[in-house]
């Protein structure tokens, strides 16, 4: 066993049990997706093993897909709309310890979920994916099903240029199509005066600098996005590993100015060793 590796599960999980708004094969798997989580709220899965790892003998890859979605459509995880049943993915969870602290020296608030759900409304990912009490979780009424409205934050779509992408239905292994907004994809321009909390990575260099911009206290995506684009993640990371190497680290009062300075240094270093 490692040394200071603990899980973290809401007190009010339990609650929501007591009261009928979670059945408990949706206890089960989310207690198990919070014991896969890392630092960053993520647990990587896929529904075979959350099938045999969480819910009783003989579940099936289908069936945990159901409560999978019933606790995305509960708003206790997220996960973006897949194409296919197969293959790991990402699973976002709710109320999770930030690492680090703020600026102040003060420790981070909880990480939430729901801006990725306000930034899938942004850019038109919203599915029909829906899912009935009869078939992910028998043992609840429909009564007592939880229904929580997404919060607010929705954005106004100004253009109409839209592309179309396939996804899974939630019950079988047809597919569906949906539309979503061509300007959030692949494209630096969407990082523009994005906050960190809800930026949502499209790659997994993006990812990486979603992950030093927490590190580093930054509030936007810009710069470090930028960046990437321009000088590679190599870079990123070197710059980051001579940061945490300096003896300022531990001291600097504005760690995203420091890294930016640290960061075009390297550059111009290298510039300087290509003439």
């Amino acid at each position: 066993m490692q040394e200071y590796s603990f899980i973290t599960i809401p007190r009010s999980y339990a609650d929501d049990y007591r009261e009928r708004r979670i059945s408990k094969p949706e206890r089960q798997m989310l207690e198990w997706l919070r014991q896969l989580g890392n630092p960053y709220s993520m647990a990587i899965v896929d529904l075979t093993s959350l099938a045999e790892d969480s819910l009783p003998q003989g579940a099936t890859a289908n069936y945990a897909n159901k409560i999978l979605l019933s606790l995305k459509c509960k708003k206790y995880i997220y996960y973006r709309p897949r194409a296919g049943c197969r293959g790991s993915f990402q699973v976002y969870l709710d109320w999770w310890p930030a690492i680090g602290k703020d600026n102040n020296g003060r420790p981070r608030p909880p990480r939430r979920i729901t801006h990725y759900f306000e930034a899938e409304q942004v850019r038109g990912e919203s599915t029909p994916e829906t899912v009935t009490t009869a078939e992910a979780i028998p043992e609840l009424e429909s009564g007592s099903q939880r229904s929580k409205s997404l919060d607010g934050g929705l954005y106004a779509l100004q253009k109409n240029h839209s592309i179309t992408e396939t996804f899974r239905a939630p019950n079988t292994d047809t597919y569906t199509k949906k539309k979503i907004d061509i300007r959030a994809i692949d494209s630096p321009k969407r990082s523009r005066n994005l906050s960190v909390e809800r930026f949502l990575p499209e790659t997994s260099e993006e990812e990486r600098c979603w992950e030093i911009a927490q590190e580093l206290g930054e509030t936007k995506m810009d710069f470090l996005i930028g960046s990437v684009h321009k000088y590679g993640i190599d870079v990123i990371e070197e710059a980051l590993e001579r940061f945490r190497a300096s003896s300022a680290f531990e001291e600097v009062e504005n760690p995203a100015a420091y890294f930016n300075s640290v960061l075009q240094n390297l550059v111009r270093e290298r510039d300087d060793q290509v003439f």
